[in-house]
């Protein structure tokens, strides 16, 4: 599967998932002013992606701002990184933020309690 690039703009985060890396990462700000065109490809990337048997998969989120759509659409990345989970891979969400942010973490939170997923919370 070839790696998925976005490079990061003044209101999109970097977008870089690279299964032979392993490595997968949204970092930047988030308010693009169509969040669910922007997050198109990642949604089309993920669900094409079938990760390999006994795969362990970290998501690395550094955000520093996410506006109202942008939580829609992230949600729905997570809900895709979360079928992985159900299909048996080994799922590890690292939320990085601001150690003076605690409406980061919060989000981060939330999104841990509405979905079930392992996060782990990593202050900068």
């Amino acid at each position: 599967m070839q790696k998925l690039f976005i490079e990061e703009s003044k209101n999109g985060p970097q977008i870089l998932f690279d299964p032979e890396a392993n490595n997968y990462s949204v970092t930047g700000r988030s308010f693009p002013e169509n969040a669910i065109k922007f997050y198109e490809p990642v949604f089309d990337w993920l669900e094409s992606f079938s990760p390999p048997p006994n795969a362990e998969l970290n998501f690395n989120f550094e955000l520093y701002y996410i506006s109202s759509s942008s939580l829609i659409s992230l949600l729905e990345v997570l809900r895709k990184i979360n079928n992985f989970k159900i299909n048996g891979t080994s799922i590890k969400i690292n939320w990085r933020y601001d150690d003076d942010d605690d409406d980061m973490r919060k989000i981060g939170e939330d999104f841990m309690n509405v979905l079930g997923l392992p996060f782990e919370f990593i202050e900068n």
